[in-house]
């Protein structure tokens, strides 16, 4: 039996709490002002997330957060750490208010497709491992435990030299990485490519996987839904798992492409996990699949 649901960073498409942005472009042109415009940006935005995670508790759904709540800063070389913020002790009060406020909402966070630590160019490494670090700021900052109970997604994104180099290289970063993203970083079966399920698992990764069923449905090898599924549930120990979900777009000749409503549920296999919605059409797809 499926347990909650989590909404994927917007309620409706950024038209009911609109995040805002900052090219480093922006930034630049700002001059002196610029510190204080991105610390504008940022208290703005997660002031909104506050708001989605308060709905959320009140419809008993889980929530990512999206890496966008601090534009520019998970670069490596950006020259503001978020403590470096003019605005930090309200920013940092506003993070209190989502500690206190969000109940029983379970928290996580999926970094940009960039995000790839097993990467063989060493600046892509690094730029992960940046992203990585901020993500699990974040998390901290909302009071979120440092376990699988609060994870951190990401793909592998990267097979150059073959699977067995890709692991070895991405368990090289795995090393470098602080223990608050160590305790819960979770790979993810790619929508195209090597890295199913399957192969994570049979490549020497030991934490948890978690299982999309559209990726699946795009990229299953050799293995049919159920034995994936199983796999992946069992890789999570005694943690709940977290899922994804969504379907084809049926008007788009890509299959990876996302639908916007659901047509029908998940096959959850008698299992209890958590289970994002990556559906696009967002808060009303998820009211759309409750009723199915």
């Amino acid at each position: 039996m499926t347990g909650r649901l989590g909404l994927c960073c917007m309620w409706d498409n950024d038209r009911t709490f609109p995040l805002r942005t900052m090219t480093l472009a922006s930034y630049k042109k700002a001059g002196s002002d610029g510190a204080q415009k991105l610390a504008e940006v940022v208290l703005h935005n997660v002031s909104q997330i506050r708001a989605m995670i308060n709905l959320c508790d009140q419809r008993g759904w889980n929530y990512r957060i999206p890496q966008t709540v601090f534009p520019l800063m998970g670069m490596p070389d950006f020259e503001l750490k978020p403590t470096d913020l003019p605005l930090w002790p309200l920013i940092q009060r506003v993070f209190a208010g989502i500690s206190n406020e969000r109940g029983s909402v379970r928290l996580s966070m999926h970094p940009t497709a960039f995000c790839i630590p097993g990467s063989d160019t060493p600046k892509t490494v690094v730029a992960a491992l940046s992203e990585l670090e901020l993500s699990a700021g974040i998390l901290d900052l909302c009071g979120a435990p440092s376990s699988y109970d609060a994870p951190i997604n990401i793909h592998m994104g990267c097979s150059t030299g073959g699977l067995e180099a890709t692991m070895l290289r991405f368990k090289s970063s795995f090393e470098k990485m602080s223990s608050s993203v160590r305790s819960r970083l979770v790979l993810e079966n790619d929508d195209k490519g090597d890295w199913t399920t399957h192969a994570l698992f049979q490549h020497g990764w030991t934490g948890p996987i978690t299982f999309d069923y559209h990726h699946h449905l795009c990229n299953p090898g050799q293995w049919s839904e159920y034995p994936a599924f199983s796999l992946a549930l069992a890789s999570w120990g005694g943690y709940r798992p977290l899922f994804h979900y969504s379907e084809p777009d049926p008007t788009n000749s890509n299959r990876r492409a996302h639908c916007e409503m659901p047509t029908r549920r998940a096959n959850d296999y008698g299992a209890l996990f958590d289970l994002d919605i990556e559906l696009k059409g967002k808060s009303k797809a998820m009211e759309a699949y409750e009723a199915l």
